[in-house]
């Protein structure tokens, strides 16, 4: 398999993907020097393979509610940050503008507090825990994960995504990544990426790349609505895969 010259092309996807930057699936939550998935958290350096990822902008008419996990009310996804076309997903009922790009509320100066966007401008990741990677069939079947970058660690995630281009040539699918997170005075979360090591097995790599394309459509799914939300069981806990355990 060439798979030299996938790299190359998947890697400048990446690049081209973050150029810009200033449901389904287990929510992984980033806090002060800690990750969890859901209330439980992880144990140990937290290693995983990003299958994919898209620029989400979301925009809430009400204040956060840590007891009422709404929706948007409006959000737009693109496989390009700060893409010039990008526009409400076709689900949204009270889109805010046609193009985000001409939305008041994606402007600097509109937040409530500071000088930020009333739109929040994010990354959405896809991933799973490296130690479920093991062959191909392994990969096929690990239980897909999501995360959220948060605008003030954009920058971080945009300068790994370019260093394992640089260095590796390489799109994210292909290497696993350990992911911290430290308590920071000015952006109280900082989100930062390390390459633990490049992904060399065919099975592994061909089982990544199918699951990177289903991915990228999975990311793009219409939020629930705050009745489809109430109306499903909650789960019972965090999955077991991920909260920590034997490594890859």
């Amino acid at each position: 398999i060439p798979w030299d010259a996938k790299f190359e092309q998947y890697a400048k996807q990446g690049t081209e993907q973050v150029k810009n930057i200033g449901t389904a699936g287990i929510s992984i939550k980033f806090g002060r020097g800690t990750i969890s998935v859901g209330d439980a958290p992880v144990k140990g350096p937290f290693e995983c393979i990003i299958l994919g990822a898209v620029a989400l902008n979301a925009w809430y008419a009400s204040d956060y509610d840590p007891t009422e996990k709404l929706p948007p009310t409006c959000y737009a996804y693109s496989e390009v940050a700060d893409d010039p076309v990008m526009a409400p997903h076709a689900a949204v009922l009270d889109k805010q503008a046609a193009l985000c790009s001409e939305c008041e509320k994606n402007q600097f100066g509109t937040a409530k507090v500071g000088r930020g966007k009333a739109c929040n401008n994010t990354m959405r990741l896809g991933l799973i825990l490296a130690k479920d990677a093991e062959d191909g069939e392994a990969v096929s079947t690990a239980e897909l994960a999501m995360a959220k970058i948060s605008p003030t660690n954009l920058k971080h995630y945009k300068e790994y995504v370019e260093a394992i281009q640089d260095e590796h040539a390489r799109p994210l699918w292909a290497v696993v990544t350990e992911i911290r997170t430290y308590d920071d005075p000015k952006t109280q979360i900082r989100v930062e990426f390390k390459l633990v090591e490049l992904i060399e097995d065919d099975s592994v790599l061909a089982a990544l790349e199918k699951r990177f394309l289903k991915v990228q459509a999975a990311l793009q799914q219409p939020f629930a609505a705050p009745a489809e939300r109430k109306a499903k069981k909650p789960k019972a806990g965090a999955s077991k895969k991920f909260a920590g355990g034997k490594k890859r």
